[in-house]
């Protein structure tokens, strides 16, 4: 019999100090390359036209979605700071010219009026 309570491996990992719970952002996407220096690109979806840049020293944990975490279409899970994935900058590679690309005239990440 063991004096240790049992903690769920999820908790563990991301809650050090039950007295001070982390006010945590949870991303999903698939986990590859970037180009920066230091960070980890998540693709937003299987199309891997949207992605975020994230800080390595910023991901408080990582996990996989899915029964299967050996299959190429299972989902990654990111836990870090909200207040650092809230300044996270999308990225698209969208064509302007796409139906979900900005309007011409508008640079991406600018906010403009819906399509008619």
């Amino acid at each position: 019999m063991t004096d240790q309570p049992y903690v769920n491996a999820l908790v563990a990992m991301l809650v050090p100090d039950a007295a001070n719970p982390p006010d945590l952002a949870v991303l999903n996407g698939y986990i590859g390359p970037s180009t920066v220096d230091g960070c980890v690109r998540l693709y937003r979806s299987s199309a891997m036209n949207i992605w975020l840049d994230i800080p390595e020293v910023q991901i408080k944990g990582r996990s996989t979605i899915g029964p299967n975490s050996k299959s190429p279409g299972v989902e990654d899970i990111i836990w870090m700071r909200r207040v650092d994935a809230g300044r996270l900058r999308e990225n698209t590679s969208a064509n302007p010219d796409e139906p979900f690309g900005p309007p011409r005239g508008y640079p991406h990440g600018q906010l403009y009026p819906p399509r008619p």
